[in-house]
């Protein structure tokens, strides 16, 4: 049996995260998606879960179904980011609904067919509570149906998280600090953490790690309170002894933290530098009319390294230990 529930609708911006609340169940669409079921036009490219007018059916309706997700106790909100994009003025419907073991539930109904486009061409997303269902199994569904398929362009959906709110949950936002070191050189990088769960903290312990090593470079004990949605920054010396290329990723522990998921940052690069002296060189040899050495130039400057650019090869190249050339 199908019920209609009317749920309050909060537009987020995707930078801005909800107070207090952690991602505990996101799908980004980067791997192919065996356990969706597709009907239609409804197919994957990666980034994207997308619904597409052609072929050209008539009198269709077509949905996509999640795998079964199990919300937790503490589960607050279905965030959903998404673009329509229609061609042209017909009676087409969209709807996101929910399905449980004892129904299907309407989170969102939409008149793409009148309304016409709805959100930005890179995502926007759009909310709603899914407290009533903390603690049950649901699948998300994506559906559509009206007289053809031709009042389309594409209804693409980027990203689906689920968020819950905890009493205790820190998160680890982010390292930062230089990107180049010289071997035998002490550097500083900073840990990110956030207080996202409801109660304060304080008995914690941040930690600073090498993805090439494994080693652990460093670790801080909280010395004060962190107050619910708060940040603090700690610092942590390393002084390498040999040259490499590395990632450091930072880690909050906490005994009673309710989600693991989020103690671990993303990588940050650092490249230790050997004790010598080399010369680089870069030659846009397309004279800079596509810019196809952006990206090579783009990846020694994040790690640190000094490079002459030029446009016209040097008859001499014999001061220069390394030499890059893009062609366009």
């Amino acid at each position: 049996m199908k019920h209609t529930l009317l749920l309050t609708i909060t537009f987020m911006l995707f930078m801005c995260s909800a107070f207090s609340q952690s991602v505990v169940w996101e799908e980004i669409f980067l791997t192919t998606q065996d356990e969706w079921t597709l009907e239609g036009n409804w197919t994957y490219d990666p980034g994207r879960l997308w619904m597409n007018w052609s072929p050209e059916t008539p009198n269709y309706d077509m949905a996509a179904i999640s795998p079964v997700i199990t919300l937790p106790s503490e589960a607050e909100e279905l965030i959903v980011n998404q673009y329509l994009y229609m061609y042209e003025t017909s009676t087409d419907i969209a709807e996101i609904s929910i399905i449980t073991g004892s129904g299907e539930n309407v989170l969102w109904h939409y008149e793409c067919g009148q309304e016409g486009d709805w959100g930005s061409a890179d995502g926007t997303d759009i909310s709603f509570s899914v407290t009533e269902y903390a603690g049950q199994d649901v699948q998300i569904k994506f559906r559509t149906w009206g007289p053809t398929t031709y009042s389309w362009w594409w209804w693409d959906v980027y990203r689906i998280s689920v968020t819950a709110m905890f009493d205790n949950d820190m998160l680890a936002v982010e390292v930062g600090g230089p990107n180049n070191i010289n071997e035998g050189q002490q550097g500083s990088w900073t840990v990110k953490v956030k207080n996202v769960g409801l109660n304060e903290q304080s008995d914690y312990t941040v930690k600073l790690f090498s993805h090439l090593t494994g080693e652990e470079i460093g670790s801080v004990d909280a010395t004060s309170s962190l107050a619910a949605g708060s940040e603090e920054e700690f610092s942590i010396n390393w002084t390498p002894g040999e040259y490499h290329n590395t990632c450091l990723y930072g880690q909050v522990i906490m005994d009673n933290d309710a989600l693991s998921t989020n103690n671990n940052t993303s990588s940050y690069f650092v490249r230790v530098e050997p004790d010598i002296s080399y010369q680089v060189l870069v030659w846009d040899n397309d004279n800079g009319s596509t810019n196809t050495e952006t990206g090579l130039t783009d990846a020694l400057d994040v790690a640190g390294i000094q490079y002459t650019k030029v446009y016209s090869l040097p008859a001499d190249l014999s001061s220069y230990n390394m030499i890059f050339a893009s062609c366009g």
